[in-house]
């Protein structure tokens, strides 16, 4: 691809997509990322039909996980087939990725708790400072919607 060599290119990827396609641990998010590859490498070889088809192979994948928790259901199934397989480096990797987003999850669970608790001190402590605090915290909690409808509520 850095060459410009497209066709090269593509055979590359076809065959590294035979082999992910056929190989277990099945993993979504390589076989997503090599879909949405070959859709640039059609695009650029104005093969725009087979292009839209690619992309709508990485779109179909992709809305399997779109979710933290299908992401995390992932990452789990393919930790277990690493580890029964006995590649346990891999295994440790997935389950890394697997408890790094249930931590995240978490994390926000308690920051939007806080959030909230904190609302109802500082309404009852001074309404002016509460009122600054809160459209403070609010603009810099884009992110999280939890935290947001916390905020939201002590605000109004």
């Amino acid at each position: 691809t850095a060459m410009q060599n497209y066709p090269q290119a593509l055979q590359a990827q076809q065959r590294c997509l035979t082999i992910v396609q056929s190989t277990q641990p099945y993993d979504p998010f390589f076989l997503c990322h090599v879909y949405n590859r070959m859709g640039q490498h059609y695009t650029n070889l104005n093969d725009f039909s087979t292009a839209l088809t690619m992309f709508h192979e990485a779109l179909t994948l992709a809305e399997n996980f779109s979710t933290q928790e299908q992401m995390q259901s992932a990452y789990w199934n393919i930790a277990q087939d690493y580890s029964q397989s006995q590649h346990f480096n891999l295994a440790a990797l997935y389950t890394h990725k697997c408890l790094h987003l249930y931590i995240k999850q978490t994390s926000t669970f308690i920051k939007s708790e806080i959030y909230y608790y904190l609302g109802k001190v500082i309404l009852q402590m001074n309404h002016e400072q509460a009122r600054e605090f809160l459209e403070k915290e609010l603009q810099s909690s884009k992110n999280d919607q939890l935290s947001q409808a916390c905020l939201t509520l002590h605000l109004a």
